[in-house]
């Protein structure tokens, strides 16, 4: 029997990417859904974007 690494969740994903970006000062703003995200597009301009695929209101690739 093998041992598999137990997946890490997407709440404990998305604090280990903030805190890595942030440790590089980097401001992190964070969104759950597509809708979230372009109320954020619309305050803010972004110079990079980490973006889920399978958000749960529509597809990743066409939020952008």
């Amino acid at each position: 029997m093998t041992y598999k690494e137990p997946r890490p969740s997407e709440d404990s994903l998305h604090l280990i990417i903030k805190h890595l970006l942030c440790c590089e000062d980097f401001t992190v703003d964070h969104a759950v859904t597509a809708a979230e995200a372009r109320q954020l597009f619309t305050r803010h301009e972004f110079a990079a974007v980490l973006l889920d695929l399978g958000l749960p209101d529509m597809p990743g690739e066409e939020l952008m």
